[in-house]
């Protein structure tokens, strides 16, 4: 999965975090860092049929240069959100 943050090509860096089981990266030009958590994309990409995981892993990271994500405000995306109940 590190690999695959630093293959986007749009980080600036990216390390290992350990004791938060997570990949901190860096954006060009932008303050502070951000995370990719491992146990939510394990939770996430464990679901799927093992012939879908890459794709969900390459759409999962790629996100991560996205300028769109983190821009959007509430009104632009409750719509698109679906309830789930969890037991």
């Amino acid at each position: 999965m590190l690999e695959a943050v630093r293959a986007t090509g749009h980080v600036a860096d990216a390390r290992y975090e350990r004791d938060a089981f997570a990949i901190a990266y860096w954006l060009p030009g932008r303050a502070g860092e951000g995370h990719v958590y491992l146990a939510n994309a394990f939770r996430e990409i464990s679901q799927l049929a093992r012939r879908d995981r890459t794709a969900k892993l390459t759409q999962f990271v790629a996100m991560l240069g996205d300028e769109r994500v983190g821009e959007q405000r509430w009104d632009d995306v409750k719509g698109d959100l679906v309830p789930v109940c969890a037991g």
